[in-house]
């Protein structure tokens, strides 16, 4: 396995635990109502039962208590505030999800710093190894660049040929025929042109690698 691969494995750890921590905190959300959502069929049976839809179910009344218990059991009431810090009023957290929440948090902190003294420790490596792929990632770049060229000169040709057209017959002006892909984008010709010398000059300059670490 090379130094970036392993380096890649680590920022996978780092992305699971990121994916562990939104996940609970979705979870946090949903767990905040849990003593509502168990006094909901509560209160139901109370409003039935004073509306004498319902006879007395001591049996009933006991699993429904016993559920909001429970989920009383593991909840808490603690302050909730805004991004600034300001006070916003009380709200109900489920303290094992709570507990869950911290200790994804401490994981993800020590994935996070796995990956980052990793790549410190092993920063010469890491570089030489994306340094090697620069020659090759720039040359593909400029393959491409040359096979655009060539489709440019193809469309010039067929560009000279309509004007040729349109001159013999007088049907149309040159200033009717679109300017091709280059005259849509402001100053890419004029970049093409300059890329192109800096090819022949110093083409070097055109490696992805920090000009700090070349030489």
């Amino acid at each position: 396995m090379t130094v970036a691969e392993q380096l890649t494995k680590l920022q996978t750890r780092v992305r699971a635990a990121e994916e562990r921590l939104q996940g609970l905190d979705v979870e946090r959300r949903h767990s905040a109502r849990a003593i509502d959502r168990a006094k909901g069929p509560l209160l139901d049976y109370y409003r039935e039962l004073g509306a004498g839809e319902v006879e007395p179910d001591p049996e009933t009344e006991r699993e429904l208590l016993a559920g909001v218990r429970a989920a009383a059991e593991v909840t808490s009431t603690r302050p909730s505030v805004d991004r600034t810090g300001n006070f916003i009023g009380l709200e109900q957290v489920d303290d094992r999800v709570e507990q869950q929440i911290i200790g994804a948090r401490q994981a993800l902190e020590r994935r996070q710093e796995e990956l980052r003294r990793f790549a410190v420790d092993r920063f010469d490596d890491l570089a030489a190894e994306l340094a090697a792929e620069a020659p090759g990632v720039r040359d593909a770049q400029l393959a491409a660049i040359d096979q655009w060229s060539a489709a440019d000169g193809t469309r010039a040709h067929l560009h000279r040929k309509w004007v040729t057209l349109g001159q013999l017959t007088g049907r149309f002006s040159p200033e009717d025929l679109p300017p091709g892909v280059l005259g849509y984008v402001e100053g890419l010709g004029q970049a093409l042109a300059e890329l192109d010398m800096t090819r022949r000059r110093d083409p070097d300059r055109l490696l992805v690698v920090p000009r700090s670490l070349q030489g």
